[in-house]
């Protein structure tokens, strides 16, 4: 019995041992059967038949219902990226996974799909059919097209939604893994892709059988075709996706800074166009002082169709007083706009622009904003400056009216003056007459008179002939410390009559410079006979010297009352005197110091005078080295 027992005891551990070693040996299978199925999905990648091996781009499989791309109304991916780059980016993982991908916008409109795999394209074809319509739009619309529903509402929907990738599994057994796609900091769209091996179990096959109407022996035999892809693979497809989302999204956003960056150079170059339009248009009208209104117009149709967007097809026209100024292009058409050209308020004529080869009867399609404010502007300036030129050419009547009289007037006084002046001299020759002081006196009075007589019909004809531009200049190198010196001879005699003293302060070393001799001694006499005018005792300093700004500078100063700072402008103001009415203590004809400023400005002179009340008067001129010096 204890040997029977023993053996019993002996006989279940062995047992127990038994099935220990089993079931360790199924492990062991279990093990070696995953271990042979990842080989042999690792194998696929070195078969020959595999896609990731193959150097060229895959042949693209169109499904029979057509490119559902063509329906795309958002068009930023379509658009920015384009349909053969985004082949491109979609085949860098497709290749190896062999699914299916899909990009779309924002708004679900497909910027891409692809099928690659037998399986995906099977079950796409029958969810399209299952739609009863040939309208694409319309089997979106449906909910029947199994597959367009999983890519889109299932997955690239939901992570556009959720701004974050997203992995479902699709009506058709697979799994779906969608990112989305940003540019802008903002989400444009999304790409997806189907992994996985199709389903190999009898009842999935049997419900996707039913759901999409497919022969189930055809599903097995389709699913019984796709090569397994190993896990790394997958998760590497998955990363390279999305890198494909970030490098889609960066052709975005670089495509909007091209269009941006092409946009602001389109509206520079119209913008230079019209600058150089209104610049050449100023060239014209300044030359409207010495050129004639025809002349001018004649000018300005090329320069304005030359600004227009294209000047090939652009016709110019100005109408004014009758008169046409044309392009030689310019025909009839029923395509133009006019734009009118006033000048004081009433329509003076206006300019047209026509449009040639163009059936449009209205231009607003062609004539853009900036163009048509151009034109405006353009418009506006032609009746200002015809304006100008009307009111140029009435002050010129008046002028030439005033000189006319003038001249009349100077001629008509100096005649007899000139005869007053020689009968008082006569009188006045003791060899000849011989009459009391009283008498004489009263006609040295005369005398007098008739000199400043003299003096003011000269300054006005002087004044004249500056502001017609009659007066003559003669430029001669000179030095102005002679000119000075003769001028400081001549004044000898009223500066002792009044009791007053004149010094000369001149720099020995100045260039010798370009000056008219006559307009300059003019200028210096008027000034020093106004301070021996205004002096009535002390000092009368003439000095030169040259300046920082390679100029001379001539300085008289006296030590006479002065005048107010305030009244300082007002010294070289034609007609003007400081001290008015019946209160006047000396004479002049207000005259001198404007004659002087005109003459320093035709040498590229300054001329300017410093004051204060009580402490003299000083009166300064500039005269450039270089003549051409401004």
């Amino acid at each position: 019995m204890r040997i029977i027992e023993k053996s019993k005891v002996q006989l279940t551990k062995e047992i127990c041992s038994l099935e220990k070693q089993i079931t360790k040996l199924k492990n062991l299978k279990h093990t070696q059967f995953l271990k042979d199925k990842e080989l042999y999905r690792i194998g696929w990648l070195l078969s020959k038949n595999s896609k990731f091996t193959a150097k060229s781009r895959q042949k693209i499989y169109s499904q029979p219902y057509g490119d559902l791309s063509k329906h795309n109304t958002c068009r930023v991916l379509l658009d920015s990226v384009g349909k053969d780059i985004l082949t491109d980016i979609v085949n860098d993982y497709l290749n190896f996974l062999e699914t299916s991908s899909a990009v779309y916008e924002e708004n679900g409109d497909y910027a891409l799909g692809l099928f690659s795999s037998g399986w995906c394209r099977l079950l796409d074809k029958a969810s399209r059919n299952l739609c009863k319509t040939k309208n694409n739009l319309t089997a979106i619309k449906s909910g029947k097209w199994h597959c367009h529903e999983s890519c889109w509402t299932k997955a690239s929907l939901n992570s556009i939604k959720k701004a974050r990738p997203i992995d479902v599994e699709c009506a058709g057994g697979l799994h779906l893994y969608a990112v989305p796609i940003r540019a802008d900091k903002k989400i444009i769209g999304s790409i997806n892709f189907g992994y996985g091996d199709p389903p190999q179990d009898i009842k999935k096959l049997q419900k996707i059988s039913k759901l999409y109407k497919i022969d189930l022996n055809k599903l097995k035999k389709e699913a019984a075709k796709y090569a397994s892809r190993p896990t790394f693979l997958i998760s590497i497809a998955k990363q390279r996706l999305k890198i494909a989302a970030k490098l889609i999204g960066e052709i975005v956003e670089r495509k909007k800074t091209e269009k941006a960056l092409d946009s602001a150079i389109a509206n520079l170059t119209k913008r230079i166009k019209e600058l150089n339009c209104l610049y050449s248009l100023s060239k014209v009208l300044e030359n409207s002082n010495t050129s004639s209104i025809d002349n001018m117009l004649n000018q300005m149709p090329d320069i304005i169709r030359a600004a227009m967007l294209d000047p090939s097809l652009t016709c110019a026209k100005i109408v004014l007083n009758n008169k046409e100024f044309k392009t030689q292009n310019c025909a009839g058409t029923k395509c133009h706009k006019r734009i009118t050209i006033t000048t004081s308020g009433k329509n003076q004529g206006f300019i047209h622009i026509g449009y040639l080869h163009t059936k449009k009867k209205t231009p607003d399609k062609y004539l853009l904003k900036e163009e048509q404010a151009m034109l405006n502007l353009i418009a506006n300036q032609i009746g200002k400056t015809l304006e100008h030129m009307e009111i140029k050419e009435k002050i010129q009547k008046a002028m030439n009216v005033k000189s006319d009289f003038i001249a009349v007037v100077s001629h008509e006084l100096r005649t007899p003056l000139t005869a007053i002046k020689e009968s008082i001299d006569i009188v006045l020759d003791e060899k000849l007459c011989k009459f009391g002081q009283e008498q004489q006196r009263f006609l040295n009075i005369a005398k007098r008179n008739v000199d400043r007589l003299a003096r003011l019909i000269n300054d006005v004809l002087d004044f004249q002939k500056i502001e017609a531009g009659k007066m003559k200049f003669r430029f001669q190198k000179q030095n102005i410390n002679n000119i000075i010196k003769e001028v400081y001879n001549t004044s000898l005699i009223p500066v002792k009559q009044k009791d007053l003293s004149i010094i000369l302060k001149l720099d020995k070393n100045l260039p010798k410079i370009k000056l008219c001799k006559d307009t300059i001694t003019e200028v210096l006499l008027n000034i020093v006979n106004n301070s021996i005018r205004f002096t009535p005792k002390g000092t009368i300093t003439i000095s030169t010297s040259k300046n920082n700004r390679s100029r001379i500078q001539v300085s008289i100063k006296d030590t006479g009352p002065g005048i107010h700072k305030k009244d300082l402008p007002k010294l070289f103001h034609s007609f003007e005197q400081i001290d008015k009415g019946n209160k006047r203590k000396t004479g002049g004809t207000g005259l001198g110091l404007a004659i002087a400023k005109k003459i320093i400005e035709k040498h590229n002179g300054e001329i300017w005078a410093e004051s204060s009340f009580g402490k003299g008067m000083a009166i300064h001129f500039t005269l450039p080295v270089n003549m051409h010096q401004k």
